[in-house]
């Protein structure tokens, strides 16, 4: 349905009404309140297909993609922070590990509120991976703590220090 600028159109645009020359809700051939209603107002209104193109031209305009999958924020809760041979990330972490096994192990077991003893264990690891959804199993927790004890308490604290700054540490 075409109509001429000349006919009166009632078309009003939720929480707005946008008129020929506009001006905070008034019009040049304004006549009456145009709050009040299409039945209290005679204003002459724009074409019906210029307004839609003026109301689309207000929508609000993407900034960022959809991801797919799981949002981006439970991406890195469901994954290891680092790899297991990434002692450079936290030099600190690598440091004590290396020259102080005990005693991260000691702290790993304090983080997670167990006994100090279990620190360096598979127990622990695969607690740690099963706590916070990180894919692997039982014969892969053996293993790496088996070929690599370092390694793998080093990789669970380095975890924990970024879980705890990213406030999802529990």
């Amino acid at each position: 349905m075409r109509v001429s600028k000349s006919q009166k159109v009632e078309f009003h645009l939720p929480h707005k009404a946008l008129y020929t020359g506009a001006e905070a809700g008034k019009s040049p051939a304004h006549e009456g309140d145009c709050s009040a209603g299409p039945a209290a107002c005679s204003c002459e209104r724009e074409d019906p297909g210029d307004l839609k193109e003026l109301e689309m031209a207000s929508l609000p305009v993407v900034t960022t993609q959809p991801q797919y999958g799981v949002p981006v924020s439970s991406i890195s809760r469901n994954t290891w922070q680092t790899g297991l041979m990434d002692c450079c990330t936290d030099c600190g972490v690598c440091l004590c590990g290396t020259f102080c096994f005990p005693c991260l192990g000691c702290q790993v077991a304090g983080d997670m509120s167990e006994c100090c003893l279990c620190g360096t264990s598979v127990a622990m690891r695969t607690l740690y991976r099963t706590r916070y959804s990180i894919p692997g199993s039982i014969c892969s927790d053996f293993c790496i703590t088996l070929c690599c004890p370092v390694c793998s308490v080093c990789q669970i604290k380095r975890d924990i220090n970024r879980r705890r700054a990213l406030g999802i540490f529990w």
